[in-house]
């Protein structure tokens, strides 16, 4: 499986539902192609638990090396993707909700005071419970409670686990200290987004450094130098492992040569199109179609 987004990198998947917004997701990390999800963001907050295992879990320009026991939290709107820590598999669980359920509808003064110097704060963009101190272990603690409430769905629970958040966001802050005084221009996270927007909607067409760099109204230079810095890999090995992803649907299900396959997901060549998918899947395209043929 994979991380299914818009053209613009946002998660389609629904967290939770209209009137009570929160989904608490148990998953490994091998369960997805390649031992990785890939870059994505969504309006929701994320505090992710790891249950067993390692993870290289990257929040836009920083990376964290989580453990067993330990927690992050990710605001709303990051850019983040994981994959597999040393080839080591992970179990985690997700703990994604609407800010909403912090404040209720209105901006009210909990919404004033405590949630929006945080949603608005680009600099404040995720946080490592690492369990090194007192309020680490209690804000893991908490976080083990919603999962436990959200789990056995007892009566009430929808109470309890409302409860149990707001008491979660008054560690946020107590632990935040001075990061929370930090300011940053969040511009480069709008480009970032352009950018991963353009590739979604174009990956098909050619897509040239000038083109992207146009889009975002920077020189090609310090365009490849931002996306490496906040992707942690090149502008076009990006653009080729998307379009690898985006043909492994058309591998599964279209009734398509390899070739025509190539070219739908923007490659001009098969030939170079097997040997990038090689190097991203480990295997050929037509080794990969036959290993996820529809039973019959």
């Amino acid at each position: 499986m994979q991380i299914r987004t818009d053209a613009a990198g946002k998660e389609i998947k629904k967290h939770g539902e209209y009137f009570f917004p929160i989904s608490v997701s148990e998953e490994t990390i091998s369960a997805y192609e390649g031992g990785h999800f890939l870059w994505h963001w969504h309006r929701e907050i994320e505090f992710t638990l790891i249950i067993s295992g390692c993870m290289c879990y990257r929040i836009n320009d920083r990376t964290y090396h989580l453990q067993e026991g330990q927690a992050l939290f990710g605001n709303t709107m990051v850019l983040h993707s994981g994959e597999m820590e040393n080839g080591h598999d992970c179990r985690y669980i997700s703990v994604t909700f609407d800010p909403v359920m912090l404040y209720g509808s209105g901006q009210n003064i909990i919404y004033e005071k405590y949630v929006a110097p945080v949603l608005q704060n680009p600099a404040f963009d995720s946080m490592w419970f690492n369990g090194s101190c007192t309020a680490h272990e209690n804000t893991i603690r908490i976080l083990k409670k919603i999962i436990q409430k959200y789990g056995k769905k007892a009566a009430g629970y929808e109470l309890e686990i409302n409860a149990l958040l707001m008491i979660l966001w008054k560690n946020v802050l107590d632990v935040s200290g001075d990061a929370m005084q930090e300011q940053a221009h969040g511009k480069n996270y709008d480009r970032m987004r352009s950018i991963l927007s353009f590739i979604g909607e174009n990956y098909n067409n050619d897509l040239t450094l000038e083109r992207i760099a146009d889009e975002v109204h920077l020189c090609r230079a310090e365009c490849c130098r931002m996306f490496r810095k906040y992707m942690k890999c090149t502008l076009f090995d990006y653009i080729s492992e998307y379009r690898i992803r985006k043909s492994l649907d058309l591998l599964r299900n279209a009734d398509l040569s390899v070739g025509e396959i190539a070219e739908a997901a923007g490659f001009s060549d098969a030939n170079y199109y097997a040997k990038v998918f090689r190097k991203y899947m480990s295997c050929s395209p037509s080794q990969y179609r036959e290993q996820h043929r529809p039973l019959p």
